[in-house]
This record gives structure tokens, sequence and C-alpha cells, in this order.
């Protein structure tokens, strides 16, 4: 995927981690690090892939946002023969017209990946706390970007492979920071989409990056592939992302139940298990609204407590890729139960 750069210095970094670290493969499937064509992303949830918007729609300094980039999310097994590659439906992007910091979006795939067994279990969750308490910090990155830094005569090579290093954060307003370790690993082009983790969060979405090379080709720019060394990474921040992902991410539930025979006023209590926890309720007057509480792609399980002299259905399915999603629970009471039982045998 080719990119037009931005401003001079500051170069889109479709970045593969240069001297990155090449791990077992299909070892970080849990973490849900995917390649796309030309960028990294990262699961959200099993249909759903958080990556950089300059790798879903082209960016043109001093033009702007251009035409959408069709993209399909690979990832990878232990053997080549188990990799999954499914393509990208329809993207989820910020309505904004600069580059940073809104940078990232959401590509919501054809049908989800499999992960430990599981088409719908997966659950990625993006920092939420102090931004501060991250300044410093060791994250763990991974990206699929280009491991040779370009020379005089060539440009970067080696994206595919995955790769990843432990790198120094450096939070500065809606950017995250990375500058070469001491093994002189950074983030470089074909990363771009790609996260890095601090105690299991996602901390950002790479996103550009500052370097130096040569104008191979003869257009007029170093391109982040042209670069022969890199200063800087830099990643948006998860305060800038986090709260549009969630609810890009996430349905509302609208349950409702019955109560044979009814029984007027008698509310119904219950527990929303979905990848991410369990959310208690109290429905009221046959109707419970929970907001944004199903992640789509996953699993939703109700457990209602029946009313005393009821029992009730427990419903469960999986969490809509759009709109809301509405489960129904029926009870009746127990004196019906038996009777109806023992009318069957």
């Amino acid at each position: 995927m080719s990119c037009a750069p931005p401003e001079a210095g500051l170069e889109l970094d479709s970045v593969e981690i240069i001297n990155g670290n090449v791990p077992p493969r299909g070892s970080l499937a849990s973490l849900g690090v995917v390649m796309l064509n030309g960028c990294s992303g990262t699961m959200i949830a099993n249909q759903f892939v958080l990556t950089a918007r300059h790798c879903v729609r082209t960016w043109t300094s001093g033009v702007g946002w251009g035409s959408p980039t069709p993209q399909q999310a690979s990832l990878e097994a232990g053997v080549p023969a188990g990799d999954q590659t499914v393509l990208a439906q329809s993207v989820i992007e910020p309505n904004s017209s600069t580059l940073q910091p809104s940078d990232y979006a959401i590509l919501v795939l054809a049908s989800p990946l499999q992960v430990d067994g599981s088409k719908s279990s997966f659950a990625n969750s993006v920092f939420g706390g102090n931004e501060g308490t991250l300044q410093n910090q060791i994250a763990f990155c991974a990206g699929y970007g280009n491991n040779q830094l370009a020379t005089g005569t060539q440009t970067q090579s080696g994206f595919g492979t995955l790769r990843t290093a432990l790198l120094n954060m450096v939070v500065d307003g809606d950017l995250v920071r990375y500058s070469p370790n001491g093994s002189q690993q950074i983030q470089a082009a074909g990363d771009s989409g790609s996260s890095c983790f601090y105690n299991g969060q996602i901390v950002g979405v790479d996103s550009t990056g500052a370097g130096a090379g040569a104008d191979l080709n003869n257009d007029g720019v170093v391109k982040s592939n042209e670069f022969s060394s890199i200063t800087q990474a830099q990643q948006i921040a998860p305060h800038v992302f986090k709260n549009n992902v969630f609810d890009w991410t996430h349905a509302t539930i609208f349950f409702s139940y019955s109560l044979t025979p009814p029984s007027p006023g008698q509310p119904l209590s219950g527990i929303v298990t979905t990848p991410e926890g369990t959310t208690p309720f109290v429905a009221v007057n046959g109707l419970q609204v929970l907001i944004y509480a199903a992640l789509r792609s996953g699993f939703v399980r109700l457990q209602t407590t029946a009313p005393s002299s009821y029992v009730c259905a427990q419903p469960d399915g999986v969490g809509p890729v759009a709109g809301s999603y509405s489960v129904t629970s029926s009870c009746i009471s127990t004196a019906l139960a038996h009777a109806v039982s023992n009318q069957l045998m």
C-alpha cells in the first residue's frame, strides 16, 4: 500500500519492526495481531480490527483524505495451513479532515476470525486510565512492517513477517512517541495500524514516523519506505480513540421478559455475560435497556434469577455486527411447568 507523505519530516509509517524479535509462529494470535494489505492491525473482537485510518483510506498532504483502500485481515496460526484471511466488508472511521489525531479506524470483517477455538470469545481492551502513568513505561509492540532499512539504492524491505520489540513510551498530548531502543529496534514502514500493549491493554495505534533517507524514486519526497534511519515512531494516544472504538464495537441490549401467569410489577434480576465480563441488571415492567452492554460479534449470555414460584429461560446468542441486540426470556410458574411436563410424559 502506498501513501502520499504528510508534511516534510513527518512520514506516513506503514510500519515491520526494524531489528525486531520474531516470535514463534502463531504465538500472538491470542493478542489479535493481524496483517493487513501493507499495514498491521489489532483485533478488538472476533469481527472487528483496529488499525490506522491511512491504511483504509488514502491520505495526501495538502489535499486530505481520498478514496477507500480495500483491506483484508490475516491471522497467523502455528502452521501456514491454519492461517485465516477474511475480507473487510466495511470501515468505521472518524469524521475528521485531519491526519492526526484522527488516524485510526475500525475494519468490520465479513466473517469472524477464530481465536483459541472460538469465533465469539475474543476481546481486547483499550487503556482508559491516567495516561501520565504510562510515561517512560515499557510497552510490548508488534507489527508486520519492514525489517531492513533503505540503502542508497534500495527501499526498505521485509514486510510480512511478524516482529516484536519492547519500547519506551513518551506520552505527548494526543500522541505516544517511541524512539529506537538499545537494540535499535523501532517501528518502520508496514507497521501502521499496529498497536503496543501495556499490562495487556492497547496503548496506541501506529500512525507516523520521522527519519531520513534519499528520494530513491525521484518524486521529490523522501517516503517512509525510503528511510535509511528512523528517529521516532508516533502512535495515536488511547484517550483519542477509546470512546469511539468502544461505541463502534458495542451494541445496546433490549431485554424483555414475560411471566405466565402474569404477575404485574414483578421485577426480574439477572447477569449479562460477554467476553469482557459480567454486568448485573434488574428489569421491571417487562423491559430493561442495557446501553452498549454487548460486544459486537461476541457471545452474549443472560442468566436470570426467576421470581419465587417461577422458572425462566436462560437465553444466549452473539452480539450483532450492526444495530441493537434484542432478547426475550419467558418465565412460567413452577406449577404450570410441572403440569406441562406431566402432559408430555
